[in-house]
C-alpha cells in the first residue's frame, strides 16, 4: 500500500485547517473519535485543530494513495519527543479496518522512519505506543503492524469519565 503522510502541524492555511476539520468530522461520524481520543482531549473540530497545531505534536493526515484518487485514510500524530524516539498516535477511517488496515498501519510506519530533521537526519529511529489494555483490538492491531510488546503499566490510561487503565507499552524501530 502506498500512503503520503500529509504534515499538517504549523501549516497556517486555512486548507490544511479545513482538512483537518473534515476529516475530524468524518471520524465523528464513524464513531472512532470517542477511541482515538479516549482521554477526552479532542471533542470536537476546534479541538483536533488545536491539537494538530500544538507545539508539542507533529500531526499528519494519512493519505492512501493506491487509487486514482488520494483518500484520507487516517491520521498519526507524535509527541512526547525524546532525541530520535516519539510516542505515536494512529487512527484510521471504517474504511480501513482490517486487513487493509494491518497494510496501512505498517505503511504509515515506513513512511514516519522516512521522515527527516530540517538538519537532514531522521526525525525519528524509535516509536512507542501506549495503548489501553481494555482495547484488545488496538493491542493486537499494534503488535501485527510491526510494534513489539514491552511491557504492562497500571494505570497508565486515564479516560475521559476519570477512570484509569492499565496499559500496553510497545515499541518499533526502524529497520
Amino acid at each position: 500500500m502506498k500512503v503520503f503522510l500529509l504534515h499538517i502541524s504549523g501549516q497556517s492555511e486555512s486548507f490544511h485547517q479545513n482538512l483537518a476539520r473534515a476529516y475530524f468530522t468524518k471520524l465523528q461520524e464513524d464513531g472512532l473519535a470517542k477511541h482515538a481520543f479516549y482521554d477526552g482531549s479532542v471533542y470536537d473540530a476546534e479541538d483536533f485543530i488545536n491539537l494538530a497545531f500544538s507545539q508539542f505534536i507533529i500531526l499528519y493526515l494519512v493519505l492512501d494513495m493506491t487509487g486514482d484518487l488520494p483518500q484520507v485514510a487516517g491520521h498519526c500524530h507524535l509527541n512526547g519527543f525524546q532525541g530520535r524516539m516519539a510516542v505515536s498516535h494512529f487512527s484510521m477511517s471504517e474504511a480501513y479496518q482490517g486487513k487493509k488496515g494491518i497494510k496501512l498501519g505498517r505503511a504509515v510506519s515506513k513512511e514516519l522512519f522516512k521522515q527527516k530533521r530540517q538538519d537532514g537526519g531522521p526525525l525519528v529511529t524509535s516509536l512507542l505506543g501506549l495503548t489501553p489494555m481494555s482495547n484488545r483490538l488496538a493491542c493486537r492491531y499494534a503488535q501485527l503492524i510491526g510494534f513489539k510488546k514491552q511491557l504492562i503499566i497500571k494505570d497508565a490510561c486515564e479516560f475521559a469519565d476519570g477512570h484509569f487503565e492499565d496499559a500496553m507499552v510497545s515499541k518499533q524501530e526502524v529497520e
